[in-house]
């Protein structure tokens, strides 16, 4: 998982600073394949290391702080759009999520592993 993001992020990066209209839209396609596939093995590992009594429940607050959550970035990053330009925002954003996915996924891989 931390490997798609890292990847997610890079290819985010990548079509906010990329200038060539093939090139953008190739990163958005992989983009989008990316987070498909992160979204799936998120879910699935909830699912997998969730009681079964709890599924439900996880799942429902699982979609409920997703979806908020998302409307706040999404709100950030217009805010920095307006000020800056879109494509600065786009690549802050991929920054930024590399960033905390290394604090939530990767510090919880190297406890992980050990």
């Amino acid at each position: 998982m931390v490997t798609i993001l890292v990847l997610f992020s890079i290819c985010l990066f990548v079509f906010a600073v990329s200038g060539d209209l093939r090139l953008a839209f190739g990163m958005l396609v992989v983009v989008g394949a990316l987070s498909t596939v992160f979204e799936t093995l998120l879910n699935t590992s909830i699912q997998l290391r969730v009681e079964e009594s709890f599924r439900g429940r996880i799942s429902g607050f699982y979609g409920l702080t997703g979806g908020g959550l998302r409307e706040l970035g999404g709100m950030q990053a217009g805010f920095v759009a307006e000020w800056t330009g879109a494509p600065f925002a786009i690549a802050v954003g991929a920054v930024v999520l590399v960033i905390v996915g290394y604090v939530f996924l990767g510090l919880r891989v190297k406890n992980f592993a050990q």
